[in-house]
């Protein structure tokens, strides 16, 4: 009879018991579960960032290197402007120095008449430079007088800076005969 007893007990017993651990086993199950999608939400997310992370740092080099061509560019073009600057300017001394030739032999008195133009003009230019500058302190208004102090001091200094620049051409433009 014990074997009755046990087998009803045990049998009353397994039903109750295979419920709690059913359910005790799925709610294990089920909290796994969850641990397991934060996990892999949390490893999605570290790597999300390191994405973001390198795509910025790819970002970042390409600005570097974007603002190191732009650089380059400026820098290949301001030596392209000094070299066509200075071809420019070889250009008008060389051409100076053809028109200053171009006369050929001259008479003596021509040749000094042309040897003192220079003079000449620097003293008067300086002179007209001081008179305007006194010019501008008695008038009241420098609007009217600005045109004219513009033009006479850009004519002295071109000229002076002109006249006493290097002008190592050989032989003398003014051959007298």
């Amino acid at each position: 009879m014990d074997e009755i007893i046990g087998g009803i007990v045990s049998g009353a017993g397994a039903g109750p018991l295979g419920l709690i651990s059913g359910l005790l086993g799925g709610f294990v199950s089920k909290l796994f579960g969850w641990l397991e999608v934060g996990r892999k939400i949390q490893l999605a997310k570290i790597n999300n960032d390191h994405q973001l992370q390198m795509a910025k740092m790819d970002s970042e080099h390409e600005l570097a290197m974007a603002d190191k061509r732009l650089q380059s560019q400026l820098s290949q073009q301001e030596s392209e402007e000094r070299i066509t600057s200075t071809n420019a300017a070889s250009a008008n001394l060389s051409s100076s120095y053809r028109h200053d030739t171009g006369y050929g032999e001259v008479y003596k008195w021509a040749a000094t008449a042309l040897r003192l133009v220079r003079p000449f003009l620097t003293v008067m230019l300086i002179w007209m430079t001081w008179e305007v500058f006194k010019m501008v302190e008695q008038a009241g208004r420098l609007e009217d007088v600005s045109r004219m102090v513009d033009g006479v001091l850009y004519t002295t200094t071109a000229a002076i800076s002109w006249w006493f620049a290097d002008r190592g051409a050989s032989g003398n433009p003014f051959k007298s005969k």
